[in-house]
């Protein structure tokens, strides 16, 4: 018996269920739902209404909109501000000091959202070590120190030629300037 015929009159093989069933929705269509289309009568809709509307699930709907780039927000990119490849242990909770700032450094370089309060202490920190010529450096096996009670960053001495922390300050303070 040849496989085609296998598959076909095989009773245990199921059909693709409807939700399996490879659904598509067209960019403008898409665009349509996400931002509203006033000369269409078409509002403005969520991921979950999308979804209903068209059906697709949700991440279907996240999938769709990120393969056609049409992101509401388009996503930060913070590697250039934390070039290293960081421990979990060093990114979050009280030991993730250094690694929020410099995040937090690059959410405002790029214009993102983040609180007048978070603002002011990022560029405090990063302006302090600055005036101190400190540069901050990142090593997973570095102890806790001053600047990390769990370790991992640790300030250095700044070479002026290639001072890390100064590019992430100066490039956040010009995304204030843009803002404002």
């Amino acid at each position: 018996m040849n496989a085609p015929a296998a598959r076909a009159g095989n009773p245990s093989r199921k059909e693709a269920s409807p939700a399996m069933k490879h659904r598509k929705v067209e960019p403008d269509d898409l665009r349509d739902m996400l931002y509203g289309n006033k000369i269409k009568g078409i509002p403005k809709m969520t991921y979950a209404q999308i979804a209903e509307a068209t059906g697709l699930t949700e991440s279907g709907v996240a999938q769709a909109v990120r393969r056609y780039k049409l992101q509401r927000k388009p996503r930060l990119d913070h590697k250039w501000a934390v070039p290293w490849s960081v421990l979990r242990d060093h990114s979050g909770g009280k030991g993730g000091k250094v690694y929020k700032y410099l995040r937090d450094l690059s959410v405002i370089a790029q214009g993102g959202d983040i609180s007048d309060d978070g603002i002011a202490t990022a560029i405090r920190w990063a302006q302090n070590l600055v005036d101190q010529d400190l540069d901050i450096d990142y090593d997973r096996d570095q102890p806790p120190n001053d600047e990390s009670i769990v370790g991992g960053f640790f300030t250095k001495p700044a070479d002026e030629s290639d001072w890390h922390l100064k590019k992430v300050l100066n490039r956040a303070k010009a995304g204030l300037t843009r803002k404002l």
